[in-house]
């Protein structure tokens, strides 16, 4: 006779995942390359917005907010590198947020460039978390191999966006002027969820492609 195996467990099976997952990110020199990789994605993204996306939007919209794009790539490299590499990807992040709001902002003064820089990268990890305590599958290290579904990752980008535009309007001191009749919060909410399914589309044909040809991640 032969003895049945017992299904493992949700906590197993998670534990399981998180040790992989450790196992292929934890050494120094893969966290060096996430780091660099992250950060080289997040300035190029930043620069496309800046020099590409929103001198198209100028010709489409004229007239529009220069401090509102509606595909804010940035905050796609952002939401997908925090899924992909967890904590991992925050010091990356904020380093780009930091050169970015520096160079394409005009950001100079020392506590304002870093406070909106931490804000700007924090929030949306805190609304990651706060996901995964509601019991939201959000990080990869839960979902391996795949990636989060889409409708979560939708929310978690709309909920960060919304807490994102008014701590950095705060910060700004423009708080009366975002939050008046709705329209510039809307804009930059709509834009970072664009960013982010523009960015998470290249992300899942990578992974689907990585898939096909037999590739781990």
């Amino acid at each position: 006779m032969f003895a049945v195996a017992a299904a493992p467990s949700k906590r197993e099976t998670t534990q399981e995942r998180a040790e992989i997952f450790e196992m292929r990110y934890g050494d120094t020199k893969t966290f060096l390359i996430i780091n660099l990789g992250v950060f080289v994605f997040f300035c190029l993204s930043y620069w496309l917005v800046s020099d590409v996306i929103g001198a198209a939007q100028d010709m489409l919209i004229p007239g529009a907010s220069p401090y509102v794009s509606l595909l804010f790539l940035p905050t796609g490299v952002r939401i997908v590198a925090l899924i992909l590499f967890d904590w991992r990807a925050i010091p990356p992040l904020l380093a780009g947020a930091v050169i970015c709001n520096y160079h394409f902002w005009g950001l100079t003064e020392f506590e304002p460039l870093f406070l909106l820089s931490a804000a700007s990268t924090l929030v949306f990890y805190l609304a990651l978390k706060v996901s995964q305590k509601l019991g939201q599958s959000v990080f990869l290290e839960d979902t391996l191999p795949r990636l989060p579904a889409t409708e979560t990752v939708i929310l978690v980008t709309f909920l960060g966006s919304a807490l994102n535009g008014v701590v950095s309007a705060a910060l700004l001191g423009n708080s009366a002027a975002y939050l008046n009749g709705g329209l510039i919060a809307m804009g930059y909410i709509l834009g970072d969820v664009l960013g982010m399914l523009c960015f998470l589309l290249l992300v899942k044909k990578l992974f689907s492609f990585m898939n096909k040809q037999q590739i781990n991640l």
